[in-house]
């Protein structure tokens, strides 16, 4: 192939090539070669081969891209060929077709994609690649009118998940007013399902500044990592102030995006943040229940951990099955609670331990509490802050942003900090689990606290 264009256009081999491309006895891989060394060898001059090579199904999928490999050479390609891929019984056919027709750029083809972008929750492998790129074409085309249309028309929950999975990556003040005068007239569902697009909606993504960049821990409930309204926001935060003043489902559905999208409407924001505020951990209490943990474990004695080596401890604890049940009251007997959570309501604290069984091996759980500093886990990086008035704050970071970063502290006590504040940043080598912690269990009971972590797998 190579020296095939290194030596140019000639007679020859546009022949040759031709005739290896048609003939249906070769292997697909080696007129799939052809196909591409033709392309590039007299470029849009091939297309009427190509044109016509899309109706021989074993090598439909392979023409459509070569039609459309080139953004320079689009202008005589012909929309048929593409929309006739989208019928395919191969899934790869109607891949192509679709990644096709958003290189072509004509917004004229959105009408026929837009069906495609349906999928079914329980959908697997290409039934969910289709919708994808179906979602990413009708993106480059910019095809609003077309999504809106489809909603109108839709009559399953499928396709209209899929017109507003496309209209969600529109932001455009026709997509805003479309949703927007929909809202009315929707059934319940539907209303609650717009509500949650034109949220989704009302930021985008901002200039990035060259700057911040998100670590292990990077904002999480985006999709957007430096949120910037434009102008679709004011109409958005109209329609959200008038409907939460309205109150009932619909209020409460409107307030939990606000708050999920953390939207900054400054006559919502309050009132958004109180089941937050509601549910976060008691830092005072937790912090009491540590500290006198940590007091009990000072004067062990006897046949304890305190009194055993290191190895001595691994090999007792693994080799000993361990009481789940006695290791629940032990998890609430030396402090666990005070920084960790079993179940995935309420605040969170330190790492989850719901599922920490199935993570990770009970030799790893055992290192990791009898030797704290060892192993850190991943996110759970000691994060260190001054700030300019003086503060030096320390935790987890949850949630990394352009303008603020979500600290926690092994109590659970959430801290929001402006990144403008910061003077100085940095990581702290060790854990923040104190060490000793089970110095004045025996090895039975700390085989029955990973007994009891090994319970909790699957609940």
């Amino acid at each position: 192939q190579a020296e095939i264009l290194r030596r140019g256009e000639k007679g020859v081999f546009v022949n040759e090539l031709t005739t290896l491309i048609n003939n249906a006895a070769a292997p697909v891989a080696v007129r799939v070669a052809a196909v591409f060394t033709l392309k590039q060898l007299i470029k849009a001059k091939s297309h009427d081969l190509l044109i016509a090579l899309t109706k021989d199904d074993l090598m439909e999928e392979w023409a459509l891209r070569a039609l459309t490999d080139r953004s320079s050479q689009l202008a005589s390609v012909p929309n048929d060929p593409f929309i006739r891929g989208l019928r395919s019984a191969n899934p790869r056919v109607r891949a192509q077709a679709l990644i096709s027709l958003g290189r072509l750029g004509k917004s004229d083809v959105a009408k026929y994609i837009v069906p495609l972008t349906a999928v079914a929750s329980d959908a697997v492998g290409p039934d969910r690649i289709i919708p994808h790129l179906a979602v990413r074409s009708l993106t480059t085309l910019h095809a609003v009118e077309p999504c809106l249309s489809a909603l109108d028309t839709a009559t399953t929950n499928d396709q209209i998940d899929g017109a507003l999975w496309a209209l969600r990556n529109l932001h455009d003040e026709k997509t805003v007013t479309g949703l927007i005068s929909r809202v009315e007239s929707a059934s319940p569902e539907r209303r609650l399902k717009y509500l949650t697009t034109l949220a989704h909606l009302y930021f985008r993504e901002g200039q990035w500044d060259r700057k911040h960049w998100w670590g292990t821990r990077p904002e999480h409930q985006g999709p957007y990592y430096a949120r910037a309204t434009w102008e679709g926001s004011a109409p958005i935060a109209e329609l959200f102030i008038r409907l939460v003043q309205q109150g009932g489902e619909t209020a409460a559905h409107v307030l939990k995006q606000v708050d999920f999208y953390k939207m900054k409407i400054d006559e919502l924001t309050v009132t958004a943040g109180k089941n937050e505020k509601a549910q976060q951990a008691d830092p005072q209490k937790d912090a009491e229940l540590l500290a006198k943990a940590q007091q009990a474990t000072k004067d062990a004695k006897g046949d304890v951990i305190a009194n055993l080596g290191y190895e001595a401890v691994m090999t007792a604890a693994l080799a000993t099955k361990g009481d789940a049940s006695k290791g629940e009251q032990l998890f609430l007997r030396q402090g666990c609670v005070a920084c960790h959570t079993i179940t995935k309501e309420g605040p969170q604290k330190g790492p989850y331990l719901g599922e920490i069984a199935k993570q990770y091996s009970r030799a790893e759980l055992i290192e990791s509490i009898v030797k704290p500093n060892a192993k850190v886990a991943q996110g759970f990086t000691t994060r260190w802050f001054e700030l300019k008035d003086g503060q030096r704050l320390m935790g987890f970071v949850t949630s990394e942003g352009a303008d603020t970063i979500e600290l926690r502290n092994i109590v659970g006590l959430a801290m929001t900090i402006q990144v403008s504040d910061i003077v100085k940043r940095g990581d702290d080598q060790n854990s923040m689990m104190p060490i000793g912690l089970v110095n004045n269990l025996t090895t039975e009971e700390l085989a029955s606290m990973m007994a009891y972590f090994e319970a909790l797998v699957g609940k």
